[in-house]
């Protein structure tokens, strides 16, 4: 407590120590915000193995049945359970913040998404505000429509879909 506020700071020593205090924080704010940043993309790697794991669990299951679960919806991986686990897949993944589910619909019985929400929006493949945003954007479209949907950047959520 030397000082309480600039204009008591009488020499040069003072200017240099808060000058010094005012870096540290700013660096200080500047690695945690860049710590939050790899911890996001951690968990959106993440979010894209498990979307992997989830698609080869519905391929193996399609080639062995000739057929996808039938949700002509969204709807949350998790109800998807009883017929992958543990034949298919050993567990149904969860999201690395447990706050949000992965979704998944199937179309036409012949082909599926899957899609998760992402927190760097540099790291997906599909932008929308919500899921009911993201299934009013597909619905009636074809496979191909789908793939080629470009939505704009002012959107809340960030999905990355797989198509298969």
């Amino acid at each position: 407590q030397r000082w309480t506020n600039l204009d008591m700071m009488d020499n040069q020593n003072d200017y240099i120590l808060f000058y010094n205090i005012v870096k540290k924080l700013w660096a200080l704010d500047k690695l945690e915000k860049n710590l939050g940043k790899g911890q996001m993309k951690t968990r959106d790697t993440l979010r894209k193995d498990a979307i992997q794991n989830l698609t080869t669990a519905l391929v193996t299951y399609h080639a062995e049945s000739w057929k996808y679960p039938t949700y002509s919806s969204f709807t949350k991986v998790s109800n998807l359970e009883e017929t992958l686990v543990p034949e298919y897949i050993e567990d149904i993944p969860l999201d690395p913040t447990a706050s949000q589910d992965y979704y998944y619909m199937s179309l036409w019985n012949t082909w599926f998404i899957l899609a998760a929400k992402m927190e760097l929006t540099w790291d997906c493949n599909f932008i929308a505000k919500n899921i009911d945003e993201l299934q009013t954007k597909i619905k009636n479209k074809s496979k191909d429509e789908i793939k080629d949907i470009v939505s704009s950047n002012q959107a809340q959520w960030c999905f990355q879909i797989e198509i298969r």
